[in-house]
């Protein structure tokens, strides 16, 4: 404070002071605090919009003063006492609104959508399927990735957003892809021996099911992104008219 500060006649003895601020559940909440008890005013300026917050003060010691309003355009905070300047806070007004991410993969048929966020807290991620939207509440922590399955058809889904206290934290607007995996069956006779060759887009387990008039035989077989393997089926279905071997191949991932 000046010297000449027409105020300073009036309060010979002004009071010390500080404001400071943090972000907490994403609101800015300013710290005010004084060397001598007394009816303080915590004086938020925005541009031409000026708040003024009527505030009891012990000495020494400090009290929280929320801002209801947005608190990114703020230009200047001021503790004032009569009137007088005790202490101002100029910044930053960064936005209280944690940042993050939503991602998304197919594993086992199923999508799944992964949320991460700067800071932790109770998030929400909120699945729009056109008109139907669906809630599933999160708890993060700070910078660590959750996953997050969605048990719907996620082909109807249209986005999928991160909350934190009813603020947009990501969007995620596709692709919605159906996570049903692509392939193919295909059948070659050689020498006496009839091979099947399968197919598929996506690592994970498979089940190749022969089916001969009431006669069903099913082969669980594993393929794998990383290579291309053939193996032959150890023994053939039931009566079948020549020998059976499977041969499974891999395609790229998508």
């Amino acid at each position: 404070m000046s010297a000449t500060d027409p105020s300073s006649y009036c309060n010979p003895n002004l009071p010390s002071g500080s404001i400071t601020s943090v972000c907490t559940e994403g609101v800015r909440t300013f710290t005010a605090v004084a060397s001598e008890t007394g009816a303080y005013v915590v004086r938020f300026t925005a541009g031409a919009n000026v708040t003024n917050t009527p505030v009891n003060l012990t000495a020494n010691t400090p009290v929280n003063v929320p801002y209801a309003g947005d608190s990114t355009l703020l230009t200047s905070v001021t503790l004032l006492y009569n009137g007088a300047t005790v202490a101002t806070y100029t910044g930053p007004f960064d936005s209280c609104t944690p940042s993050g991410s939503l991602t998304s993969v197919c594993a086992e048929g199923v999508r799944t959508f992964t949320a991460v966020a700067s800071e932790t807290g109770a998030y929400v991620v909120r699945f729009a399927a056109g008109a139907n939207v669906t809630n599933a509440p999160v708890n993060l922590t700070a910078n660590t990735p959750v996953n997050v399955p969605y048990t719907g058809d996620s082909t109807l889904l249209t986005s999928v957003t991160l909350l934190y206290n009813g603020a947009t934290v990501a969007t995620y607007t596709g692709p919605f892809d159906s996570c049903t995996p692509s392939g193919s069956l295909t059948s070659v006779c050689a020498e006496g021996v009839r091979t099947f060759t399968a197919v598929a887009s996506e690592t994970g387990a498979y089940v190749v099911r022969f089916r001969r008039t009431h006669r069903l035989m099913s082969l669980c077989w594993r393929l794998d992104a990383a290579d291309q393997r053939d193996a032959a089926l150890q023994r053939a279905p039931p009566s079948p008219p020549t020998p059976v071997r499977l041969t499974v191949a891999r395609q790229a991932a998508r």
